[in-house]
């Protein structure tokens, strides 16, 4: 069995991920396209484990067994070193497609996480044909919010960051984004790059998509239709390519019931589930938290202007 894990950034691959870490049987790779510098805990902080270690030691040993002259760091496809990477199609060079499929015939069980895969998915099923394919996504008004604020849910709130990274005065807040006053929120309009995500907004919009009708909106409409996009694509891409072997959830229904939901992974990817990773889900797994501003009557106009579900306003 070989899976991959795809989904946008802050979208919830990364607490899949460390679900998945638990089971001794399965052999993970973490964003096998990324920089691949030292960085302990991944995006949830759940591990204290450097997962590029593995990623760096793979590349040395891919690069010694195909006798390249590259260095680790050109195996990094996307940002922050270059978005429009995965902005839009673009085809993975061939020493990159070699390395992937190093990766993931490396061992029995193996699963590769990426975060930049929207635009990949045709290449990915090419690359190892018989694998099965998980996308995750998380409600888009916390998809939004996660990146205007910037920051993890226990750290700074994201409006003092965005203090530091613009010139915008969005006045005192304290450490819980519910205590943000909506009326600055949705008047941003820049300054959340946190992840590349504002450039990659930017661009799709006004190069790929030509919405010159979005250029001019706030940062939580166009993230909104990024949102949409992204998901939509990886979704029609992922059931094309994949088929029966393609499993889309929910962030949201994963927190609230991790139990039932991993056991049903397990289930789709025909493996047996070990009782830690059950026990783990239980301490580790935590309930979503409000939306943001939920009652303000901008996230429904948002979400129906662009043709989202209103279901996601709960």
């Amino acid at each position: 069995m070989n899976a991959y894990i795809i989904g946008l950034r802050r979208s919830g691959t990364t607490i899949l991920f460390d679900t998945f870490f638990q089971d001794a049987n399965l052999h993970l790779f973490y964003e096998p396209l990324n920089r691949a510098v030292k960085m302990k805990g991944g995006g949830s902080m759940a591990t204290d484990i450097d997962f590029n270690e593995k990623i760096r030691t793979m590349r040395q040993a891919f690069i010694k067994d195909q006798h390249l002259k590259k260095k680790i760091s050109d195996f990094n496809f996307g940002a922050g070193s270059n978005y429009l990477l995965e902005s839009s199609r673009h085809e993975l060079p061939q020493f990159i497609k070699a390395y992937l499929s190093f990766l993931i015939n490396s061992e029995e069980n193996t699963v590769l996480k990426f975060v930049r895969a929207t635009f990949l998915i045709d290449q990915l099923y090419h690359i190892a044909p018989n694998s099965n394919m998980i996308h995750i996504q998380k409600n888009p008004i916390r998809f939004v919010t996660s990146h205007i604020f910037g920051i993890r849910d226990n750290r700074l709130s994201g409006i003092s960051l965005l203090k530091r990274k613009t010139s915008r005065v969005l006045g005192r807040y304290s450490n819980k984004y519910e205590q943000t006053d909506p009326e600055e929120f949705f008047r941003i309009r820049a300054g959340y790059n946190h992840w590349s995500q504002e450039d990659i907004a930017n661009y799709y919009i006004r190069d790929i998509a030509k919405r010159k009708d979005l250029e001019d909106q706030p940062a939580y409409i166009k993230l909104l239709f990024i949102w949409k996009e992204f998901n939509e694509k990886m979704i029609a891409d992922g059931q094309k390519y994949f088929g029966e072997k393609f499993l889309s959830i929910e962030h949201e229904t994963f927190c609230n019931d991790p139990v039932r939901q991993i056991t049903e992974i397990y289930n789709f990817l025909d493996l047996q589930i070990p009782k830690n990773v059950i026990h783990w889900v239980k301490e580790n797994v935590k309930s979503p938290r409000p939306l943001f501003a939920a009652k303000d009557p901008r996230w429904e106009e948002a979400l129906q202007m662009l043709g989202i579900d209103l279901k996601y306003l709960e």
